[in-house]
Formats: C-alpha cells, sequence, structure tokens
C-alpha cells in the first residue's frame, strides 16, 4: 500500500532540478547527532521480472538471521556508513551499496557503475550491465515484500538527500507511473533529509 504522500507527488514533475523541496509535507531537517550503526556487509540476490542479480546491502541485523517482530525497514539511499544512525527497536536499517567499477568486491553477477553514475538512474557499465540503481530499490522493496523474515513488516522508508536524493526522485516517478502492489500491504514512504556532505560511494 503506497502512502498517501504519493497524492502530491506529481508535482514533483516540475520541481527537479530546483532548489525547492519535492516533498512538501515531510519536514527536511538536518541530521541530529546521534549514535552511529553498527552495520555489517551481505551479499544478497535480487531479482526483477526480468534480471537476477547480485549486491551488497549494509544492515544493522544479520540478514540471513533476523530477530523476530521486525516492523519497520528504513532504507538510506546514497549515504555512507558513517552517517548510518542507530536504528529504534524493532526497526531494521539497510543501506545499499552501489559498486564502482574497480571495486575489489566486485563479482560477474554485480552491477558497477563509473563514479556517481548510479546516483543519476545510469545503468551499470561493469560486471552485470545494464542495472539502474531504481530497478535495484524496487528488487529491494520485493524482497522485503517477499522475505519469510519480514512477514509483521509494517513501515518502509526510504530516505535519501544530497546529490543522492535526485535517484529516490527517479523512483518515486516510476511508483506514479507503475505504483508497486505488495502483498503485505506495508506502508511506503519517501523522506529527504539535508546533509552537510554527500558521499559518491560506499566505503
Amino acid at each position: 500500500m503506497l502512502s498517501k504522500h504519493l497524492l502530491w507527488l506529481p508535482a514533483l514533475l516540475s520541481m527537479i532540478g530546483s532548489s525547492a523541496s519535492p516533498y512538501p509535507d515531510v519536514s527536511e531537517t538536518a541530521l541530529a547527532p546521534m549514535p552511529r550503526a553498527e552495520l555489517t556487509t551481505h551479499f544478497v540476490r535480487l531479482h526483477t521480472d526480468r534480471m537476477l542479480f547480485s549486491v551488497l546491502i549494509a544492515a544493522s541485523a544479520d540478514i540471513y538471521n533476523l530477530p523476530e517482530g521486525l516492523k519497520r525497514v528504513e532504507i538510506l539511499v546514497g549515504a555512507g556508513f558513517e552517517e548510518a544512525r542507530a536504528p529504534s527497536p524493532g526497526t531494521l536499517l539497510l543501506v545499499p551499496v552501489f559498486l564502482h567499477s574497480d571495486d575489489p568486491r566486485l563479482q560477474p553477477d554485480m552491477p558497477a557503475w563509473i563514479a556517481g553514475g548510479w546516483a543519476w538512474g545510469e545503468r551499470s557499465t561493469h560486471a552485470m550491465k545494464g542495472v539502474s540503481a531504481v530497478s535495484i530499490l524496487d528488487a529491494l522493496l520485493r524482497y522485503l515484500d517477499q522475505g519469510s523474515s519480514f512477514a509483521e513488516l509494517r513501515e518502509v522508508d526510504l530516505i535519501s538527500g544530497g546529490s543522492e536524493a535526485k535517484l529516490l526522485q527517479l523512483l518515486i516517478l516510476e511508483h506514479i507511473k507503475d505504483p508497486p502492489q505488495f502483498t503485505r500491504g506495508f506502508e511506503l514512504r519517501y523522506r529527504l533529509e539535508q546533509r552537510t556532505s554527500s558521499p559518491n560511494e560506499h566505503e
């Protein structure tokens, strides 16, 4: 079930590229100093209707041994590990890692980009070619909707800021054109936060 925030999202079409926030009913606040999350990186197999690929996901818990009763997931789009805040109880923090073409962790079935091309919606140019970062986020949402560990999931927040907010905008536009359907009925929300710096890649 999509959030009610989608009601105002068509205005985004005329606002991308402007300095105004495309999220009028979501407060835009600077990240306050908070305890940092301890994240571990996992190889995760994802799929779309036409592609099967692997990605790296940093998570605040072991993805393959998650605690019971998870009600909420925060997906941090584009922020570096040092910016990940410790999640509240019952919340799982996920940070997709968009790999550079020369990353030593890169495998043949993993998409990779030159510099920060992923943040602008470009398709991967190395290893697993032709995968857009938008499709990776959609595949991650599908993973949450279908995974047995997320049976009690009620809320998913997609959070971004800085230059990587462009990627979240592109995802929203895709969802306007083709709204995703989730069998578990969790609420999908989008959130823009100010950041003082904007890392290009995950470390």
